[in-house]
């Protein structure tokens, strides 16, 4: 009998091992268009683990991934998706990620995205959304490109709204959008944007805007890191069309919802023009319908321009944010904590940033109990720090300031109560 129960054992070990080998064996390779003549076709013979392997060419039609599956190009330059700017979509996105599982996308150029209607109808180039917060979508090494229509409001270069899945979307390059490069809504998945080139499109818009709302805070990492940003496009630089390289904002709609894990860190802003800014914090919300707190990293940025407005923007109340070690140059003010609804930043960091700029730092009412030291600030204005009326308890220590005719201590214009300089060279 114990005998018996050890071969049983076996048996079952063995079924387990076969199972396994046979799951492994049984992932295929789609090949398109040798075995199937479009992406779509493969993709519906497609079983979850499979690939569908494209070949270099030009593809026309909706591409749509409702299973866990890789779907990869011969490489952007080769492998072409061309939405012909059709009105007929079933829906948003010329390609359009669904599936409840795993899935990967690499290897495409994009084209004129086409459209669920006409316009005012949304045009998006790659549409992400998982029901499933198990879900990973890795989206890399793809060339979005836009409408380059500065009136189409409505041209996304990625986008993804409510979506639930872990998301990362690296190493690719986006232009031309009328609109938004990269659009976060309501994404309570971790995100992880990094190493992609892409910049304020035709029109002149924040290139990546992340906003939330309705109730829930985000708790899941944001990540925005090692991006590439031009925020030299699009124009003319006047108010009307005023942009950010990466923007976060809370209540978007005047209703609550923020985040709690945000970073930024190792970009590049580049070229940033008039009524342009690198990175940027937006709290819409008033105190106190909802004091919202954005822990926020912002560090390790380049920031550069020809007269560009912000290095690095704050608006609204904010607090626990660390904005350090940032290279600034060539903006009106380098780092500036605005106020908005009355409330402006408490309880910052702002430490060994190094700033060129007509002002280093600017802070407006409201702003509280921040802590800047160890800067270096070459301010071509007559001040290299402002604090203005209703800012109080401020700490200005321990930074190397210089502005036009003034340094240390008295290139720090002081209008606050209670704000503490002292110790600057």
């Amino acid at each position: 009998m114990k005998n018996m129960k050890n071969l049983l054992v076996l048996m079952l070990a063995i079924a387990v091992v076969l199972t396994v080998v046979n799951g492994i064996a049984a992932a295929k390779e789609l090949k398109v268009p040798k075995d199937y003549a479009t992406i779509q076709l493969a993709i519906g013979a497609a079983q979850p683990g499979d690939k569908v392997k494209v070949e270099k060419g030009t593809y026309l039609g909706q591409v749509l991934i409702n299973k866990s599956i890789t779907v990869e190009g011969s490489g952007a330059d080769k492998t072409i998706i061309d939405g012909q700017n059709k009105t007929n979509l079933t829906s948003v996105g010329q390609v359009r990620i669904t599936a409840a599982g795993d899935v990967e996308f690499s290897g495409f150029t994009i084209v004129n995205a086409g459209r669920p209607g006409a316009y005012p109808a949304t045009r998006v180039a790659i549409y992400a959304q998982s029901a499933s917060s198990t879900a990973t979508y890795n989206i890399h090494h793809a060339v979005l490109i836009g409408s380059n229509d500065p009136n189409d409001d409505q041209d996304y270069g990625f986008y993804s709204n409510s979506g639930k899945e872990t998301l990362t979307f690296t190493h690719n390059e986006i232009s031309k959008t009328g609109a938004n490069a990269i659009l976060l809504e309501l994404h309570s998945g971790p995100t992880d944007f990094s190493h992609n080139t892409f910049d304020a499109g035709a029109y002149g818009a924040d290139a990546y805007f992340n906003m939330n709302y309705g109730g829930t805070d985000i708790t899941s990492p944001q990540k925005v890191s090692h991006n590439k940003i031009d925020m030299g496009t699009g124009g003319p630089f006047d108010s009307a069309h005023r942009a950010t390289g990466v923007s976060f904002v809370a209540g978007f709609t005047g209703t609550p919802g923020g985040f709690t894990d945000v970073q930024i860190d190792h970009n590049d802003f580049d070229n940033l023009q008039p009524y342009r800014r690198g990175a940027g914090l937006w709290n819409n919300l008033p105190y106190p319908a909802y004091r919202n707190n954005i822990p926020a990293v912002i560090e390790h940025n380049k920031v550069s321009g020809d007269g560009g407005q912000f290095g690095i923007d704050t608006v609204g109340y904010f607090a626990s944010v660390q904005i350090n070690h940032n290279e600034i140059n060539g903006v009106d003010t380098g780092i500036s904590l605005r106020t908005w609804n009355n409330q402006s930043a408490a309880g910052m960091t702002i430490s060994d940033n190094h700033i060129k700029a007509a002002l280093g730092l600017g802070l407006e009412a409201g702003s509280a109990s921040n802590q800047i030291n160890q800067n270096h600030v070459d301010a071509t204005g007559p001040f290299a720090v402002v604090l203005n009326n209703g800012t109080f308890y401020n700490i200005v220590t321990d930074n190397h300031l210089k502005a036009l005719s003034a340094k240390g201590d008295t290139s720090v214009k002081n209008l606050g109560v209670n704000n503490v300089v002292k110790d600057n060279k």
